[in-house]
């Protein structure tokens, strides 16, 4: 949904995972990396006894990511587009846009 609203996508299918080395250098891998990783990616995803979804739908450092995410509208179209993702999960039917 996200790039029906102008979002570019990025990595593989815009899924790529970062882990932090040792020496706090980032590794990027795409998300056919299979390799079972020792140490934690991300606590918030992994404490948790529910499905979870970490998202980020622009850099606020990219000037075209805020241009089209900063605003109110742009803020509210996100947030449907998240919203019938949930709906698709549960299988439910979103309420229409008001």
């Amino acid at each position: 949904g996200m790039q029906s609203i102008g979002a570019r996508l990025r990595g593989r299918g815009g899924v790529r995972y970062i882990y932090y080395l040792e020496n706090d250098q980032k590794q990027l891998v795409e998300n056919t990396y299979t390799q079972v990783r020792p140490e934690r990616s991300f606590t918030l995803l992994e404490d948790v006894d529910c499905p979870a979804v970490l998202a980020e739908q622009c850099f606020v450092t990219n000037d075209e990511d805020v241009e089209h995410f900063g605003s109110e509208q742009g803020c509210k179209a996100v947030a449907r587009i998240y919203y019938e993702a949930i709906c698709t999960y549960f299988g439910t039917e979103p309420l229409p846009v008001k």
